[in-house]
C-alpha cells in the first residue's frame, strides 16, 4: 500500500522516495474525485436520496442490498485503514520536522555563540580579569 511506503520513506528520511510517492498520491486524489462524481451521477440516475454511501445502502433494492452492503463494508474498512495510516504518517512527519527545526535552532545558536574563536571579539565583561581589580 502506498501509505505504508510513505511511512517507510519518512522513517528512513528518503526524500526522493517521499517525493515520488506524493506524486503518485496526486493521481489517486484525481481518481477519487472522479469516483465521487460517479457516485453523484448514479444517485441521481437511480433516484437515491442518501448523500453518503452508508445512507444509500438502505435505499438499494432488497435483492442487491446484501451485495452492496458487503462492497460498502470492504470499502469503508479500506478507507478507515488508509485514514489511520495517513494520520500516523502526518504525526511522523510533524515529529521529524520538529526535530529538524530543533537542530536548525541549535546550529543557529552555535553560529552566534563565541566559543573562544580568536576572530570574534569577546563579549563585554567576559574577560577573566575583572575591571575592578
Amino acid at each position: 500500500m502506498l501509505l505504508k511506503e510513505k511511512i517507510d520513506a519518512v522513517e528512513r528520511d528518503d526524500l526522493g522516495k517521499l517525493e515520488e510517492i506524493m506524486g503518485e498520491e496526486q493521481v489517486y486524489l484525481l481518481i477519487s474525485r472522479g469516483f465521487d462524481q460517479n457516485i453523484a451521477e448514479y444517485r441521481k440516475t437511480l433516484g437515491l436520496k442518501g448523500d453518503k454511501l452508508s445512507d444509500i445502502v438502505q435505499e438499494v433494492p432488497g435483492e442487491f442490498r446484501d451485495e452492496f452492503a458487503g462492497i460498502y463494508s470492504r470499502l469503508k474498512e479500506s478507507l478507515d485503514e488508509a485514514k489511520t495510516l495517513n494520520d500516523n504518517c502526518q504525526k511522523l512527519i510533524k515529529t521529524k520536522l520538529g526535530t529538524v527545526n530543533k537542530r536548525l535552532r541549535e546550529l543557529e545558536g552555535a553560529k552566534t555563540a563565541n566559543y573562544g574563536d580568536p576572530k570574534k571579539p569577546a563579549a563585554p565583561g567576559s574577560h577573566i580579569f575583572s575591571k575592578s581589580i
